[in-house]
């Protein structure tokens, strides 16, 4: 017999990460905290400017939107998802054309569920706008924010 360290049938320590320190755990927070301060920002650029401004309702809530759109790109691309991989303009418009056709969807399933199911409106804006953070969370940080931009042709 050979004078060797004892085995032991234990498995080997894991060291896996608290889930707040997973990258997908991180990145859900981000987008969680970024969804929040979206809303803030809506809401209280929108308010300041009719309350503080005199600037219209509608005009108001359509720079809010704006600046919101604007804010929630470069937080996406720099922060929540860190989608530098692709190419800033081709991915900012690709942004703007998944904002625009999930706009126009959760108008259409608002109107289905108020108009003709008759959920009250207010628990139907909560089922859209909950559905489609979840789609959201999928489509920006499992495609668009997580695309790699393609080699540049090699010159001969």
């Amino acid at each position: 017999m050979s004078a060797s360290a004892p085995t032991t049938d234990l498995p080997p320590q894991e060291t896996a990460e608290a889930p707040a320190e997973t990258p997908r755990f991180r990145k859900l927070f981000r987008y969680l905290v970024n969804t929040g301060l979206s809303f803030v920002v809506n809401l209280g650029l929108t308010a300041l400017l009719h309350e503080a401004f005199g600037v219209r309702e509608a005009t108001s809530y359509a720079v809010a939107l704006v600046t919101v759109f604007v804010m929630n790109f470069l937080l996406f691309r720099y922060y929540v998802f860190d989608g530098r991989t692709d190419q800033p303009g081709k991915q900012l418009a690709t942004f703007a054309g998944t904002s625009v056709v999930f706009r126009v969807s959760e108008w259409f399933v608002f109107r289905l569920l108020h108009e003709k199911l008759g959920v009250y409106y207010l628990l139907a804006i909560i089922l859209v706008q909950g559905t489609t953070f979840v789609i959201k969370y999928f489509v920006y940080g499992g495609w668009l924010f997580n695309r790699k931009a393609k080699a540049e042709p090699a010159e001969a």
